[in-house]
């Protein structure tokens, strides 16, 4: 539980026995003991770790006190200034904000609906032991107090945890982006609040040849139903593939105002780079993270140019378009601590047509097998041909600094 990095000022564990003492009672009588230096405090609840009377060793979830009445003010608060700020000015479009923050507040309060998240979850990926989700204990969790298991580990984007433990970063990234890909394409339950504080990594306990990533904080879901994720596939299939009538028609499907524009959003990069003719078998080139100042610096004035059209898209796409966004850009900043040692784009691309064909929507619109197999290998062969075309170009360059010290500089530099 170490990399708890959302943190906020600890409370008193003079506090935290309150808190126990009002659902338990004699709290003795289930903790056999409590380490009163928390594991970590963030805005919604404190983390310990204990040992039940069991014998088990057990991270204890305590909400804070008053947090009930006092965020109902700070939802107030917020949908009164949104709504407010859309009614003075035409081109402020965050009403949407409020209601947001409202609804997904009041559901990571209850720490039972946390639980259960965990629990399905757990549930998906049973049949894959690289994905660890803390055992609930039921009997004793409530409303506002969660014990679960303890589970160590280090953090994501810690280089020399990573070196330490002789831990391959392509491991990491491949599983990092098939664990997040596979909730969305597959089975369409999200974890909503993906950050470096609740996905760490180890080595497994009971084999060391196994990397294993514990999923911490499951407060905050979201569902996407079938027909949202046969569009958003198909948005991304576009994209990959060059495809813009169905980019346009996948966008149009899901409230996107503008397909250019949000492909540019998307990816921070200019609609027309990513569709360029001379780049298409490279999503090096494509989709990978601008290097130059000038690139960036271009960007910037892309965005601020369109900022009024890119705030008019974000409030009318649907509610679970902003999540995705998150994530996506989560993963993104993720792989670019890791160094990018993989091509993501192609690992989400093998999700994508691999689920397609099992959805209902695409059975009764598309239903060519053959057709969609024959597209994703083609682009496989010619994305692997690019690839191995810039390999090669680069087999002999001069700059060839170990992967763990270019992670670690690249971390130092945005500490």
């Amino acid at each position: 539980m170490k990399p708890l990095m959302h943190s906020v000022k600890k409370r008193p564990f003079s506090e935290i026995e309150d808190s126990l003492t009002q659902v338990y009672g004699d709290y003795h009588k289930i903790f056999k003991d409590i380490d009163p230096e928390p594991l970590g405090t963030a805005s919604l609840a404190q983390v310990h770790k204990a040992t039940l009377q069991s014998g088990e060793t057990v991270a204890i979830k305590v909400q804070h006190k008053r947090l009930l009445p006092e965020s109902k003010g700070d939802i107030f608060l917020i949908k009164q200034a949104t709504a407010i700020g859309e009614y003075l000015f035409t081109d402020f479009k965050y009403k949407w904000l409020g209601y947001q923050f409202e609804t997904n507040l009041l559901k990571e309060l209850d720490f039972r609906r946390e639980g259960k998240n965990a629990d399905r979850l757990r549930n998906i990926f049973d049949y894959n032991k690289q994905i660890v989700v803390p055992k609930i204990y039921w009997d004793v969790t409530t409303e506002k107090i969660l014990v679960m298991d303890f589970e160590e580990g280090g953090s994501i984007q810690d280089p020399q945890y990573l070196k330490d433990n002789n831990i391959d970063v392509r491991q990491v990234a491949r599983l990092l982006t098939e664990t997040f890909n596979l909730q969305i394409f597959k089975y369409g339950f999200v974890h909503a609040d993906p950050h470096q504080g609740n996905i760490f990594i180890r080595k497994s306990k009971k084999s060391g040849d196994i990397l294993e990533m514990v999923i911490l904080d499951h407060g905050l879901y979201k569902e996407l139903d079938e027909e949202f994720r046969y569009f958003y596939s198909n948005f991304w299939r576009g994209v990959i593939t060059q495809n813009r009538g169905l980019v346009a028609e996948s966008c149009k499907n899901l409230n996107i105002s503008s397909y250019e524009l949000f492909v540019s959003i998307v990816l921070s990069r200019k609609f027309d780079e990513v569709m360029s003719d001379e780049k298409k078998y490279s999503t090096e080139k494509r989709f990978s993270e601008l290097k130059s100042q000038e690139e960036k610096d271009e960007v910037k004035q892309y965005a601020q140019m369109y900022h009024k059209d890119i705030t008019q898209i974000l409030s009318g796409v649907r509610e679970e378009m902003p999540l995705l966004l998150k994530i996506n850009e989560f993963l993104r900043a993720i792989d670019r601590k890791l160094g990018s040692p993989l091509n993501n784009f192609e690992i989400m691309m093998e999700i994508i047509y691999d689920e397609l064909p099992k959805n209902s929507l695409y059975k009764k619109k598309e239903n060519s097998l053959l057709w969609l197999n024959m597209e994703f290998y083609f682009y496989q062969i010619m994305f692997k041909a690019s690839r191995f075309i810039l390999w090669f170009g680069n087999l002999f360059s001069k700059n060839k600094a170990n992967k763990y010290e270019v992670f670690a500089a690249e971390v130092n530099e945005n500490i």
